[in-house]
């Protein structure tokens, strides 16, 4: 039996110095790596880019003082009103309308076809007649030539002369188709619808395009054209107008002069006179009419009525005047170009210029911004 075999324990004891002199160097070793760390280079930061202030100088709009007429004017609507009508009524029982031959707007003349009415009948009745009659006159001709070459062979061999009852007979015939003529003529003139007077087509009633068969009766308007009247019922305007004053009467964006009449002497025939309208008539009528023809199916134009003016005044345009209360004023621009403030007495306040009574010179620079 073998004995177990007892192992001897054994103990090392360490120095307390080894071990501080190990700590030591290790906070050592750790102190220089902190400051070399530390001790690392730092970038500089940039620093930021200067602010470079160039001073502009600020343009201004500038204008002249000048020498002129200011005008306080209004432009107001004008009505073409017609200084006579006549209306006509246009249709036979049982009838209908063939053909119109007019708008709204077309000048006519006295005599003109407006409308015709649609008897084919009595058109070909007339054509057949007419055809007759130039056999006819041609047979009497023919018959005249004879008869005279008989009487002159008779008085040649110094036979008697007849009378030539062939003459005679062609000659009743042609008086009979003449009364015939006539009665179609008068007939056919019932089927056409003429104008009566000179004007312009107003109004045309009972006709439709594409439904002529349905149509028996047409009724036309005319309007007078011999003088182009235009009416202005503006309060205002009628304050500014009277008889014989010039104005001028836009239509269709062309200018023509006009002067204020009495209603009295063109004879307008209207109902209802409100008793505030004024009229006025074109001078130049052949003119303003072969130009501009006005249609009384957009009767409007436009008036320029000058209000006031004052003549031959200092101005600047109205922009450039600044009012503060019972204060007028207006900017210049001294020697330094600095904007300065110079009141100025006024006068006429047109719709473009002020008249400048005193404060400023002619060629003067006021601003206008």
């Amino acid at each position: 039996m073998r004995t177990p075999t007892k192992h001897k324990k054994t103990f090392r004891i360490v120095d307390d110095s080894v071990v501080i002199k190990g700590l030591a160097i290790l906070i050592l070793m750790t102190l220089l790596s902190l400051t070399g760390c530390f001790a690392l280079p730092v970038e500089d930061p940039i620093p930021p880019s200067p602010v470079i202030r160039m001073p502009q100088t600020q343009a201004h709009r500038t204008a002249v003082v000048t020498r002129g007429d200011v005008e306080r004017y209004f432009n107001v609507m004008a009505f073409h009103v017609p200084t006579r009508e006549e209306r006509l009524t246009f249709g036979i029982p049982r009838l209908r309308v063939a053909s119109v031959y007019v708008s709204i707007g077309d000048t006519v003349r006295e005599g003109d076809v407006i409308a015709s009415l649609y008897r084919p009948g009595i058109r070909n009745q007339y054509l057949a007649a007419s055809q007759q009659e130039e056999v006819l006159l041609l047979n009497i001709s023919q018959a005249q030539r004879r008869h005279t070459q008989a009487q002159a062979q008779a008085r040649h061999f110094g036979e008697p002369i007849v009378s030539n009852t062939e003459i005679a007979r062609l000659q009743r015939e042609h008086e009979i188709l003449t009364m015939e003529l006539n009665f179609l003529r008068h007939e056919i003139a019932q089927l056409y619808l003429r104008a009566s007077m000179n004007g312009s087509i107003a109004q045309v009633m009972g006709f439709t395009e594409g439904m002529i068969s349905d149509t028996t009766t047409i009724v036309a308007t005319i309007s007078d054209q011999t003088y182009s009247v235009f009416e202005v019922r503006s309060p205002d305007a009628v304050g500014h107008m009277e008889i014989g004053d010039f104005f001028t009467i836009m239509i269709n964006q062309v200018p023509f002069d006009a002067i204020v009449v009495d209603q009295d002497e063109l004879g307008i025939q209207r109902e209802h006179i409100h008793g505030h309208e004024v009229f006025l008539t074109l001078l130049d009528e052949t003119a303003a009419l072969t130009a501009n023809p006005i249609s009384t199916a957009n009767p409007i134009s436009t008036i320029h009525v000058v209000a006031d003016v004052a003549v031959d005044v200092l101005m600047i345009p109205v922009r450039g005047v600044h009012i503060a209360g019972d204060r007028y004023f207006v900017y210049t621009l001294n020697d330094q170009g600095i904007r300065v403030i110079r009141d100025v007495e006024v006068g006429l306040r047109g719709n473009r210029e002020f008249e400048i009574v005193s404060g400023l010179d002619v060629g003067e620079l006021v601003i206008i911004d």
